[in-house]
């Protein structure tokens, strides 16, 4: 049986969880990530103020379309392909953190 595993190295310690799904897997570390960004931690503004005001804080700016006008109210409501594509853009944004690491396995479940 596939299992999906993410895998966050933050500061040298591994924070792995299983899922049975790679969609599983995709949400979690996409969540890990946009936690790690900062996302989701002003409740006075709205979703899409936060996400651009973060990007700012990043050093995204509008000419970045792709990510300054993504649907974040719904990016968990995405299917695979586009869950793919969300965690690889907003994976980037953490390599000049240089503190954390992200990755998605697939294995097997060994008896």
């Amino acid at each position: 049986m596939d299992i999906w595993i993410n895998l966050e190295i933050n500061e040298g310690q591994p924070y792995p969880s299983t899922h049975l799904t790679e969609h599983g897997a995709l949400l979690a570390q996409c969540g890990d990530i946009l936690d790690f960004l900062g996302y989701g931690q002003n409740i006075d503004v709205s979703s899409v103020d936060e996400w651009r005001q973060l990007l700012e804080n990043w050093g995204i700016d509008d000419s970045h379309e792709v990510l300054w006008d993504y649907d974040i109210e719904n990016w968990e409501q995405k299917d695979l392909e586009d869950m793919r594509t969300f965690r690889n853009l907003i994976v980037e944004l953490t390599w000049d953190a240089g503190c954390v690491d992200y990755t998605i396995e697939q294995t097997k479940v060994q008896p």
